[in-house]
């Protein structure tokens, strides 16, 4: 019988949440974005805005990480329907992906009025629909301890940090 260790266990819990983070903020899907709303941008002005939008999209989901549950209760959304939700908005996006169809403008198109860092980048494709569902289930106050809630943050923070550099792409 194989056995497993408090720290076995403490690992996959960590990969666990991080793989999912990584799989529902996604940021390669956001570099064609990227590309195309700071396509009359430096490198260095697009690496800022990749930084800022990751900076943003962290501020985001680490709020709806302390907040998301109690929001979604006043409005009368339960966990289990928020699951239900982020699901169906994965599948979406999955069967969008398998079917190549990929979002943004072209690089000829005027970038967006105001911070393109805000919008579109670190809301909605940084933090969205399934990364927004999956971080307050994933610290369900009912379920989820105070310390893996502060785990949780943890992972997200070096999600975001492992999201900067696909981004930012070459110098």
């Amino acid at each position: 019988m194989l056995r497993i260790s408090g720290t076995e266990k403490v690992v996959a819990y960590i990969s666990d949440e991080f793989v999912l983070l990584l799989v529902t903020i996604n940021p390669f899907a956001a570099v064609p974005v990227l590309l195309s709303v700071t396509a009359k941008m430096t490198a260095a002005e697009r690496n800022q805005t990749a930084f800022r939008a990751c900076l943003i999209a962290s501020v985001i989901l680490l709020f709806l990480l302390a907040f998301g549950q109690l929001f979604l209760e006043k409005l009368g959304v339960t966990l289990p329907a928020l699951r239900v939700a982020g699901a169906l908005v994965l599948l979406i996006l999955g069967i969008r992906m398998v079917f190549g169809e990929v979002q943004g403008g072209s690089a000829e198109s005027d970038a967006p009025a105001g911070d393109v860092a805000v919008f579109p980048l670190a809301m909605p494709l940084l933090a969205g629909g399934g990364s927004i569902a999956a971080i307050v289930a994933m610290t369900d106050n009912t379920v989820k301890s105070l310390a893996e809630q502060a785990v949780t943050a943890a992972v997200l923070l070096a999600v975001m940090a492992v999201d900067q550099p696909p981004l930012s792409g070459p110098a």
